[in-house]
């Protein structure tokens, strides 16, 4: 799957952004009384055929924290994923939102993964994280890793990365070393001159839900995003994803539901996420007892003085990063981190050596 930000097409009359804990007003139905619906009522909601009913009743699961009612919720939205019209996502939106706010532990992987196909990441990440640790969601989470990585700007493999991590799962440090491409730089120099490469700058393109004015007869739209954390920043909302790059989550609510498209295209950013750097810094975490040497792309000033000192120099640079890796992986094996068939899988060196020179009198040639 290649990794791609969502596209929103919305469109809603008003907007009203709420955090994970707080509650937006309680809105009525135009199918109900001026009163809050009773269990019953909720339930005859749920139990409709129509999606609106069964969007209503999702939404007051929610706010009357109606926990009996969850076993119906996921079976809407299990029957939903499939469809593509307004009422499935209607049906789909609120249903997870009721999911996440009432901490469901019991949806099955297959349909959080069917969640995540359908480009509800953040929510299929919150409810990843209220499930129950095993080897099925080890697999899942290292899958997610496997793709995600090197796709853009986006924020779930950290959170798949921070989950393994938090769960102390096995797999996670062979999946970070089989993922690493360490780049070093043998910058040449004239003698005296400052020697160091300019490394490439990032951009990217960032997404999120545009609004526009319509009436609507569904409850409001409740929808999501993952944030980073700031670091020495209290966050208002629970940091379910704790690691090197911690991840909140931001719960939106419309006030109409909106008419939504999904559409999705390639953000871009060099180097994408996870960088060299944020894969040696999970390592470090996972392996507080092991020595961490090597700690991103290097780069390595050689001063100019003749070809014969350069290439010495040069062989030097290159033994060094290849020892330092190769004492890395056998210090994760002994720590246990690595099972022996984890570690013959990454015994070679993801390296790859690139001269850059910058002498004022580029002979005689360095290649």
């Amino acid at each position: 799957m290649k990794r791609a930000a969502i596209l929103f097409v919305l469109t809603v009359f008003a907007t009203e952004i709420v955090v994970a804990q707080q509650q937006p007003a309680n809105p009525i139905s135009a199918t109900s009384s001026q009163t809050d619906p009773n269990l019953t009522q909720v339930q005859l909601m749920l139990q409709s055929d129509a999606a609106k009913d069964q969007a209503w009743g999702a939404w007051w699961t929610s706010q009357l924290r109606l926990t009996s009612l969850l076993p119906q919720i996921e079976k809407n939205l299990e029957s939903h994923l499939p469809g593509r019209d307004e009422g499935d996502q209607a049906v789909i939106d609120t249903s997870l939102d009721a999911l996440i706010q009432l901490q469901s532990a019991t949806v099955p992987l297959d349909v959080i993964e069917s969640v995540y196909r359908r480009g509800r990441t953040p929510q299929a990440m919150i409810l990843l994280a209220q499930s129950r640790p095993g080897p099925p969601l080890d697999e899942f989470l290292l899958k997610l890793m496997d793709e995600e990585a090197g796709q853009g700007v986006g924020r779930e493999w950290y959170a798949a990365a921070d989950l393994m991590l938090m769960q102390k799962r096995p797999g996670l440090v062979a999946s970070l070393l089989r993922g690493l491409h360490i780049q070093a730089y043998i910058v040449v120099c004239d003698a005296g001159k400052p020697c160091r490469h300019q490394g490439v700058g990032s951009g990217g393109i960032g997404d999120g839900p545009g609004f526009g004015g319509r009436n609507s007869i569904y409850p409001p739209w409740p929808y999501y995003s993952l944030s980073t954390v700031n670091a020495g920043l209290m966050s208002r909302t629970p940091v379910l994803f704790q690691g090197p790059v911690s991840l909140t989550y931001n719960r939106g609510v419309a006030s109409t539901f909106p008419s939504l498209v999904y559409d999705r295209f390639r953000e871009q950013r060099y180097p994408p996420n996870p960088t060299t750097m944020d894969r040696l810094r999970y390592i470090s975490a996972a392996a507080p007892t092991v020595q961490v040497s090597i700690h991103g792309d290097e780069d390595s000033p050689v001063s100019w003085k003749d070809i014969e000192t350069y290439r010495a120099e040069s062989q030097r640079i290159q033994d060094d990063l290849r020892n330092r890796y190769t004492k890395l992986i056998e210090q994760l094996r002994d720590a246990g981190l690595l099972s022996l068939s984890e570690f013959d899988s990454v015994t070679a060196p993801p390296l790859n050596f690139i001269t850059v020179d910058q002498r004022s009198a580029q002979t005689p040639p360095l290649q």
